[in-house]
């Protein structure tokens, strides 16, 4: 079955909102929490929801305290959501939210009604250049890749390397940003941008459907099919 993202959208400036239309049953939903405290602490998410099924954390990443500022992201999924509703929410204590901050949305198809990571990455600094890190060749072909980010100040354009992107909208200043791309050709990739300055961080993921294609498969079936054919012979 095709992998497609056939929602994507943002929540701006809060964890809780909603999809602009109802989840669809056993489609995966996935959420990217992004936020940031002016403190040194440790954030942390918890409880991330889609329509009343509890989400699983796929890559997390925060930044050093640096220029005043701690920068977080975290990506979270479900796979066979129980569809019916296109509420989302997740619980974060120490992250403040600006209207540049929040939450970036998926809900996609075509991945079964269960999958695995196959890859992952993060990276954080201070500077101009925001980068997830490459994943590294994937295991196969046929993934969805999802990445998330936050710039200390605000990126000069769009991020490169995912095919999708989705800025958490502040006006003119956008700080935040969504990625996604379906992977054919079990590529490398990553997430990245270039900021005016500040505390950087990011991170990818990518998702392995069930229906993954196994390598040497059909040589599998080639040769049933010669027994078959000396046993009747």
């Amino acid at each position: 079955m095709t992998i497609a993202v056939v929602q994507r959208t943002y929540v701006s400036g809060a964890l809780s909102g909603s999809y602009p239309s109802n989840i669809t049953a056993t489609n995966s939903v996935f959420v990217a929490v992004i936020s940031f405290n002016s403190s040194n602490v440790t954030i942390a998410t918890s409880a991330v929801t889609v329509a009343g099924q509890s989400l699983t954390k796929l890559v997390e990443a925060q930044s050093a305290y640096l220029n005043s500022q701690t920068n977080y992201v975290s990506i979270w999924g479900a796979a066979n959501s129980p569809g019916g509703s296109k509420t989302v929410s997740a619980t974060s204590p120490n992250s403040s939210l600006n209207p540049a901050d929040g939450l970036v949305i998926w809900e996609a198809s075509g991945l079964g009604t269960s999958w695995a990571v196959d890859k992952s990455n993060s990276g954080s600094g201070s500077g101009t250049a925001v980068s997830s890190g490459a994943t590294g060749a994937l295991s196969n072909a046929g993934q969805l890749v999802l990445g998330a980010m936050l710039a200390g100040q605000q990126t000069t354009g769009t991020p490169t390397g995912l095919t999708n992107t989705q800025a958490i909208d502040a006006g003119a200043f956008q700080y935040s940003w969504g990625g996604d791309s379906i992977d054919s050709t079990a590529a490398s990739y990553t997430f990245a941008a270039t900021a005016t300055s500040g505390t950087n961080v990011a991170a990818i993921v990518t998702v392995n459907p069930a229906s993954a294609p196994v390598k040497g498969g059909k040589q599998r079936i080639i040769n049933r099919q010669a027994i078959v054919r000396a046993s009747i012979w």
